[in-house]
């Protein structure tokens, strides 16, 4: 029985194990093609030849509608969309056709008509320009006719708003009536690929989205079904007498129509699928320890306590403090992202804070809102302190309504110094002002589809020498803009609030928050990305409490690496002999790695009455530290009293 206590003991300090894999992401192809309804597909991979293959046959919408390239710029087999670059979920030789010729360049399908009368459709792809948007006309394409009022269920760029303009047309074969909708969708001046899909949806609805969220929607006053066209072009307008010059300087590529209108989710899922790597391969370590390992870490709560309302700082010793306003507005020991929600990186048991909005008004607040780090050493904001910082956290939305998610503060119409903000059930705003007044502001970046909150991982980066912010969800930068006119330092807050904006609109949020962290230095985007990646890290199998080596036993080895590092307070990692992840390499950790002392993976753990002669084993041999100091640290009467106090927990349980 008290063998089997210690051994909890042991193991409770240790790293929680990682469990089972995640499954295996898809790539783009394989979620296109594994979706329902698919009725054409031109991936336009050719590299040869004046053919695009319709690589969905048997339909009965357009059959094999093959489609056929002619003009004089035109070039297939060009580089799409690639791992090389950010475009993760494709293959290395992705190939794209590229048009030049704005009078002449177009791909055609000869099947059309089977598409006249439809109530429900998606048409979708990807689209780059090749010249700058300013003063261009781009055509993308779709359903169409010669004449007026050609657009049937189609595309194109008009760069008067530099916008993407896509519109049905319905008509009514009773009254001779045609009605018409249009959505636009922005696209950024960047000569960079985009993803393009529009959906018909019971004759009523079409969306408009743009790399993965949803742009524009508008609606029809009546239910009649699509005008039958008389053309289905891409590259071009099917009306060239008309708009000779209304082309494509650009590439199109992974052109298709699904026979229904596909969910906001599926959008998401698709674009997720072209643009995120393996999820899992790039960390090399699990998320609280890659956390540790990035280097500049000032503060770190992990919001794992189930009790009470303080919540430890693992590194500084900044701790939170919860204050209740009203109401019971927060609930801590709520489950964070944790395996078995697919984040194999995290502990099995991670817990996470609750914030009740509207029942409530509880926010946390840190013992010290004015300093990076330790209350009383932490890098101070004043006097042109705080040049670089990011601030990593998880955030899991509940409510539909503004919420203050965590930052720097301080009183005042322009109170956010650094912080994350929460405007609509959807969306992310991020801020943060310089010492002399000036600020950048994102706008309002889609994190969620209406309805469907999920986990979300949120890096804030301010580099005072660029004068730049920067924003990060789930890894891929979403935000990047810089204001020459700000100062390199950050204006000076009165406090870091999580939960509630206290010093201004009161904004209670209605979410959970996890395993806030905040550093000294500007993250790159690889570091942002292997920050998220380490959520869903797999790696080995779980190692052996104490062996910092890694190398699948616990020895010598181990016991070096933890005496090299012996008392290191800030930042410490498992290699370095931190064993129960706390950040600090202490005699908690000596107790881990004394427990488990010349055992493998699997194997037994020594007795409770031997610890101590292992532990002065290990020193005397190892000689590794000042005598008095190992001897008053593996005095006998030491162990006893870890060993005694261990059973006195484990019987009160």
């Amino acid at each position: 029985m008290r063998n089997t206590m210690w051994l909890q003991f042991a193991v409770a300090a240790a790293i929680v194990g990682v469990t089972a894999p995640m499954a295996r992401a898809a790539g783009y192809v394989d979620t296109l093609t594994g979706m329902s309804g698919l009725i054409s597909y031109w991936n336009l991979n050719e590299s040869s030849g004046l053919l695009a293959a319709d690589l969905v046959t048997n339909d009965t919408v357009d059959g094999n509608n093959a489609g056929a390239y002619s003009g004089n710029g035109l070039t297939v087999g060009g580089p799409g969309m690639r791992p090389a670059d950010g475009f993760y979920g494709f293959a290395d030789d992705n190939r794209a056709p590229i048009f030049s010729d704005k009078s002449s360049d177009v791909l055609q399908m000869p099947n059309y008509t089977g598409y006249g009368n439809r109530t429900d459709l998606t048409m979708m792809g990807w689209i780059k320009f090749n010249e700058p948007n300013a003063g261009v006309e781009a055509h993308f394409g779709g359903l169409e006719r010669v004449g007026s009022d050609r657009y049937l269920f189609a595309a194109h760029y008009d760069a008067r708003f530099s916008d993407l303009r896509a519109r049905i047309r319905q008509y009514d074969d009773i009254s001779w009536q045609e009605y018409a909708i249009m959505s636009r969708a922005f696209i950024p001046d960047d000569q960079r690929w985009h993803f393009f899909v529009m959906t018909y949806e019971s004759a009523t609805t079409m969306r408009l989205y743009l790399d993965g969220w949803q742009q524009d929607a508008d609606s029809f006053s009546t239910d009649l079904g699509m005008v039958i066209p008389s053309a289905l072009v891409f590259g071009h307008d099917a009306d060239f007498a008309n708009a000779p010059l209304r082309g494509l300087n650009g590439q199109l590529d992974e052109l298709a129509f699904v026979d229904r209108a596909i969910t906001p989710q599926e959008v998401r899922q698709l674009w997720d699928a072209a643009t995120l790597p393996e999820l899992g391969k790039t960390a090399t370590a699990p998320y609280r320890q890659t956390v540790q390992k990035l280097g500049g870490l000032r503060n770190y709560w992990r919001f794992d306590e189930t009790t009470g309302t303080t919540f430890v700082d693992a590194v500084a010793g900044n701790n939170g403090a919860l204050s209740t306003v009203s109401g019971f507005p927060a609930n801590v020991g709520r489950p964070g992202p944790a395996p078995a929600d697919g984040f194999a990186g995290m502990p099995t048991d991670n817990a996470s804070i609750q914030f009740v909005a509207p029942d409530g008004a509880g926010y946390v607040s840190t013992q010290d809102g004015q300093v990076l780090g330790a209350p009383t050493t932490g890098l101070p904001f004043g006097d042109g302190g705080v040049s670089e910082m990011t601030m990593s956290l998880w955030f899991k939305n509940t409510y539909d309504a503004a919420g203050y998610v965590a930052g720097f503060e301080r009183s005042g119409d322009s109170r956010y110094v650094f912080a994350a903000h929460h405007p609509t059930g959807t969306t992310m705003r991020f801020y943060v002002r310089s010492l002399n007044e000036e600020a950048l502001v994102t706008g309002d970046l889609p994190i969620d589809v209406a309805g469907d909150f999920l986990w979300h991982h949120l890096v804030q980066v301010w580099d005072g020498t660029e004068k730049r912010l920067t924003v990060y969800i789930d890894g891929r930068e979403r935000y990047s803009d810089t204001n020459d006119l700000m100062s390199e330092y950050l204006a000076v807050p009165e406090g870091f609030f999580i939960g509630r904006d206290q010093l201004g609109d009161t904004r209670e949020l209605g979410g959970f928050v996890d395993e806030i962290s905040l550093f000294d230095r500007a993250f790159s985007a690889a570091e942002a990305f292997e920050l998220y990646d380490a959520a869903f890290f797999e790696g080995p199998a779980p190692r052996v409490p104490g062996d910092a080596s890694g190398d699948g036993k616990v020895n010598a080895a181990d016991a070096a690496l933890l005496a090299a590092h012996w008392l290191k307070a800030t930042g410490a990692v498992w290699g370095e002999g931190d064993f129960n992840e706390d950040g600090a390499v202490d005699d908690l950790d000596l107790a881990i790695l004394a427990a488990n002392w010349s055992t493998a993976a699997g194997a037994a753990v020594p007795e409770p009455a031997s610890l101590a002669l292992i532990g002065a084993g290990l020193l005397a041999a190892l000689g590794l530290v000042r005598r008095t100091h190992w001897q008053s640290q593996w005095h006998t009467t030491h162990w006893q009293s870890q060993w005694h106090t261990t059973c006195a927990r484990e019987e009160a349980i």
